[in-house]
Parts: C-alpha cells; structure tokens; sequence
C-alpha cells in the first residue's frame, strides 16, 4: 500500500495515487435533465380558522413558524470541508427553478436566515432520487445513502421550484371568511390556483383570498394571517364566539398560561376589550389575559381581569369596566386560578402557545413576561368582545375564500424551520430528493470511484485486487459499494474479502486515504484505536474527529448486510470502509434482479476474486 499503484485498467496513477482519467471521468448518470411531466398541485384543505405564525405586532416570528420538530445536531463536518453555496442573487431563470433561490425567497418574506446547500452531497443524492424513483421502492427508502441528516423530502416536478411550492403549499388553511384588513394588491385572476401561485411568486404576499365574481378575483395581504372575527347584534368578537356556549372536547390537566397567537384572534387595531364568554366546564376561577409581544417568543402581560368562579355548562360572561386597552396585534390569553380549568378546548384549528413544563402557571401581573416554547393547534371555548378606537379603521367586508399561511409542519417544516439552514438536494427523472440538515463527513483522499461521487472514495489493494470503499453511508456495505460504481448495479460488497489482520489490516488500508478532520492527523489516515465497543463491530467503522478506527469481530467473511444507520460515537456519525466487486444487489439497486449478469458495465479489478 506505501505506494498505492494503480493496479486496473479504469483509473491512472498521478501523484501516487488511482484517479479516473479526465477524458474518461463518468457521467452523472444518476441527474438526466428533468422531464416535462407536471406534478399534481396539493388540494387546499380548510380548518375551523385560518391560522396565523405567532407574533404581536407583525406576525413574522421566526423562533416559531415550524411547527416540524427539527433535530438539533448541527453538522459535524468541519466548515472549512463543507462545499456550501450562500444566498446569493440568481438569474430570473435561476430564480424560478432552482431549490435554493426558490427557499429563500419564501424564507425571505417572514425574516428568516438563508439555507445554505451542501454542494458536496449533490451527486450523492442525485442517487438516493434514482433508488427511490424504482417502482415498488417505498417512499424514502434510501433515507440514508448519504449519511445522516435531520429529515428528508421528495416530490416530483418540472423543476425543484415547483417541488419547494408544493411542500409550501401544505401550509394554507382556506376558509370562507369577513376580514377586518384590507389588501394591499388586487388581480383579475380566473381561479384560486393561479392566485395562489401569484401569492407565491410575489415577494410582499403572505395570504390571499379569492372569489370569482368580483372584479378583482385575486388579493394578496402582507400578514400570514389577517385579524378576522364575527359581528353580532353590533359587537364585534375575537376567538371562538361561536364556541362559547359549546361543550368542548377536551379539558386541560396541566395548570400553564395559554396564548392564543392564531393571527385570526389577534386585534385588529388599537381599541378596548369590554367583555368575555366561554363555555364552563369547572368552577374555578380564571385570569382572562393580554398579551404583547417582546421579542421571539417572549410576551408581555400588558392586562387582565380575574372571574373568580364559573358556573359549569353554560355560557359564562364578564364585564370589563373600565374597558381594558389594547393595541393593534395584542393577543388574548388566560391562566387557571386553582384546580381544574374553567374551560376546554377543541382540537384542530387554531394555534395556541404555552410553555412545556407541566403546572408551571404564568404572569398574574400586569408587565411581568414570560417566555413560550410550544405550539399546539387547538380553539378554546372563549371569547373577547373588541371595540375600536376609530370604526372607520376596520370594517368587515363581505365573506370571500380566505386562505391564511398556518403554522408549517410537515414537509413545509423545513423548509420555514428556523432551526433548518443547510440542505443537500438530488433529481433522477423529475424526481427531486431534499435533505435537511445533513451531517455526514465527506471521505477524503484515496482516488475518485468510477460513479465520481464525492461522498465515497475508493482505493485497490494491490495485493489481493480488492477495491475498498470508504463511504458517508448509513446504510449496508452493498449500498457503498453501489454509491462507488458508475452504475448503481455495477458493484457489491465482496462477503469473501474478509479482515484477518485485525486494526493492522485496518490501519494500513484506511493510510491510503486522508482526514482532515482530525488536525492532529496530518497527511495520510492514521488509525488510532476508540473505545466505542471495537470487540463487537460487525464490519470496518471510522470515526475521523480522532482518526478512530474499528476492526471486525468477524475474520472468515466480511459482514456486507450490517446497516450502519445512525450509529455514533461521540457525537459524530461512523463512516464505513468496505470490499467491492463487481455485481449488484437491491441494496444498491431495486431492480437488480432483472439483470442475468453481475452488473451492466461491471468494474473489473485485477485480482478481483469472481
């Protein structure tokens, strides 16, 4: 190995080392220009209320517009490994297709930072695109080909832009509804689709509503959901007035502050509260509550009254007097006095927030704040009466197909996650494969592997023609192997080239390769023993932020169908160092089965054992 010959008729030796000759470097087989084929745009699919991010006075609060449940790992590869592409301005080409340009610009509208891509990871999910664009393969079955990452996305589209549109699109909540706000741009736009795809392209819109009798079909608003409310017998109500005198669903068994920051509840304008109704459901009493916001998730108590009891199943009222003062955005909130809450919720529609630890009540006075870290969609059975200041401020129009940004969960969850900056992204046939948050090392050094995927390099030992992978995978060695040929079919891991020299063997293989995660490991790979269970290890593991490497237990046949999966050792996921040759199995390739030979343009190695 000290002088690692190229010993194959694929690659040349330069520097010492087997690379793929430039003018026989394979194409990206794995990324063929998309096909025409139009992807289906997701219904519209209405709650009780249009919901709105969680914010005071402008609605863009980005600590909470997801409410996906992001992995906090951030990546472990060195920033000045990682091959990042920056926010940057596009073309007015680029910035109708491509995914990053297309995520920002939503990101853009409410205030949160940039993505960034892992440009180092494409080829690699070019792959995972291909694996799980087979028939029969199961949604996100190669998950982890390219090593760990938060979560994972997939649609099908013209282009990654229409695929990043409709993981948006999961988030609208369309009602037939009265606003109080007025728009701040109208179009004659024949059908809700072509507005909504207007909203989407605008750089101000953040909701809209339709109705194809009027004029001016199509009207965009700057709030991801405007204050709307009911009027009746001349009063105006914020929250679930129509709940009032409804028994709810649930009751709740924790004593915390609860905040309704649906934007639908928020107040209109500056104005008065001047009474309360909610349905009685215990009689105990209640702090009926303002909030304002601070900061992120911060809010501040800013007035409140007390009813000291509830009568149970029936409506209850309360007369504010004075009246208490609210400014435009306020939300209204309430904290349990006592045992059992006053009141119930129903689920599904709206969104409130409290703070996740049990019986941890809230503020009682007026200018105290307190800070709140989850989301919950559910209505409460109570309501506000609001009074403006100035009625010629607000007026309710006439009910149209309002459709309000609710808070994104799902595939939509990444993609306005604040806690989601990177991403990595592939396409096979229009089938476009998004990861979030991905946090594999890239294999340094040895030669390019005939796919030229970066996330896997390859070295031949000269001695036996083995040809070893190490690889970023987190799933078998047949799959690394496959992520190596330049066919998914072209190879497979070689069960008959087993280590028999324990961390020796090891050691001197993995010295044809680099880490330049390690600083204190200059130069080649040098192996240093771990102390993450190596009596045990199934097949070879590498850990590069110590250069810690692990020999099987096994020394007759090397273990090729162990899945890595996301098994770490201190924090950092294991890379994994496995023997090709030529051949294919569904781990590598899903129709595999359908070939008579070992692979379509098998590598051949010298020596390679048949």
């Amino acid at each position: 190995f000290a002088n690692k010959p190229c010993c194959n008729d694929s690659l040349v030796c330069m520097n010492k080392k087997c690379v793929v000759p430039p003018s026989a470097s394979p194409s990206n087989k794995s990324s063929p220009i998309p096909s025409n084929k139009s992807s289906a745009s997701p219904s519209n699919k209405s709650s009780a209320f249009p919901s709105k991010d969680p914010s005071f006075s402008s609605s863009k609060n980005p600590s909470i517009l997801s409410s996906h449940n992001p992995s906090s790992a951030k990546s472990s590869v060195p920033s000045r490994m990682h091959s990042i592409v920056p926010s940057q301005e596009p073309s007015l080409a680029e910035e109708k297709t491509d995914c990053l340009s297309r995520i920002n610009h939503h990101r853009s509208k409410v205030g949160l930072v940039p993505m960034t891509e892992r440009t180092d990871l494409h080829s690699c999910v070019n792959r995972q695109s291909e694996y799980d664009s087979k028939p029969g393969v199961r949604p996100h079955a190669s998950a982890l080909k390219c090593g760990g990452q938060g979560s994972t996305g997939q649609g099908n589209g013209n282009n990654c832009a229409a695929v990043i549109d409709m993981f948006y699109n999961e988030r609208w909540s369309c009602v037939t509804s009265s606003l109080f706000n007025v728009p701040f741009k109208k179009l004659n736009l024949p059908n809700i689709r072509e507005c909504r795809q207007a909203c989407l392209d605008d750089v101000m819109c953040l909701s809209y509503d339709h109705d194809g009798e009027e004029e001016d079909s199509c009207r965009f608003y700057d709030e991801l959901s405007e204050a709307k409310g009911q009027l009746i017998d001349g009063t105006r109500w914020i929250g679930g007035i129509e709940l009032s005198d409804e028994t709810p669903a649930k009751v709740d068994g924790w004593n915390n502050v609860i905040l309704d920051v649906d934007g639908a509840n928020h107040m209109p304008t500056d104005g008065v509260i001047s009474g309360f109704k909610w349905y009685g459901s215990n009689t105990n009493g209640v702090h009926l509550q303002v909030y304002r916001t601070v900061s992120l998730n911060i809010y501040e108590l800013v007035g409140q009254v007390f009813a000291p009891s509830t009568i149970i199943g029936e409506e209850n009222s309360l007369l504010v007097a004075p009246p208490m003062s609210v400014n435009k955005g306020d939300m209204i909130g309430f904290l349990w006095s006592g045992g059992k809450p006053a009141f119930g919720f129903s689920e599904g529609g709206g969104n409130v927030a409290f703070k996740y630890d049990k019986n941890s009540g809230g503020p009682t006075n007026v200018g105290e704040q307190v800070t709140l870290d989850t989301l919950t969609s559910r209505r409460y059975h109570f309501s506000a009466s609001f009074v403006p200041n100035n009625p010629d401020d607000i007026s309710l129009g006439p009910p149209r197909n309002y459709c309000a940004a609710k808070v994104c969960g799902g595939h939509c969850g990444p993609v306005m996650g604040s806690t989601t900056t990177v991403m990595a992204w592939g396409v096979y046939n229009s089938k476009y494969t998004l990861n979030w948050r991905p946090s594999g090392t890239i294999p340094m050094g040895g030669s390019t592997c005939p796919s030229g995927i970066e996330a896997v390099k390859c070295s031949t030992d000269p001695a036996s023609g083995t040809l070893w992978a190490y690889g970023v995978g987190g799933e078998d060695c047949h799959s690394t192997c496959s992520l190596a040929g330049a066919t998914p079919s072209d190879l497979k891991c070689d069960v008959a080239s087993p280590i028999t020299g324990g961390f020796d063997q090891v050691s001197n293989i993995m010295s044809n390769f680099e880490n330049p995660y390690n600083q204190n490991d200059a130069d080649e790979f040098t192996c240093t023993t771990g102390r993450c269970g190596n009596t045990s290890n199934t097949h070879i593991k590498i850990h590069e932020y110590n250069s810690n490497c692990y020999a099987p237990a096994n020394t007759e046949t090397y273990s090729c169908d162990s899945w890595r999966g996301n098994s770490n050792c201190l924090g950092q996921r294991f890379n994994q160092l496995c023997p090709c040759k030529a051949g294919c199995t569904i781990t590598g390739d899903p129709e595999c089965n359908k070939f008579s030979h070992v692979g379509r343009t098998p590598f051949h190695v010298e020596g390679t054992r048949s």
